[in-house]
């Protein structure tokens, strides 16, 4: 996630006075992180609604927005909210 993150330089990092961090998976404290940018905005719209539906899948949700109740609608159903009342 961090910008200067490189596993082909000395320590994995393109920051040279970071101190190294022999255990990656344990906690650890970096004064240099910088979250690198998301390529999502680089993603082409295929990409965007392949992930959706590989989300939708995860859930077990409806892939097709035929079968998609509106958001609102999802929410009454949440809260159990009777429609007839507005």
């Amino acid at each position: 996630m961090c910008k200067f993150y490189d596993t082909r330089v000395n320590n994995s990092c393109q920051e040279p006075i970071a101190d190294y961090v022999s255990d990656k998976a344990r906690a650890n404290f970096c004064g240099y992180l910088e979250l690198k940018l998301s390529d999502a905005k680089t993603r082409s719209p295929d990409d965007r609604i392949t992930v959706s539906d590989e989300l939708n899948d995860l859930f077990d949700l409806p892939t097709d927005s035929a079968d998609q109740s509106s958001s609102i609608d999802q929410l009454r159903d949440l809260f159990d909210i009777d429609d007839s009342s507005n």
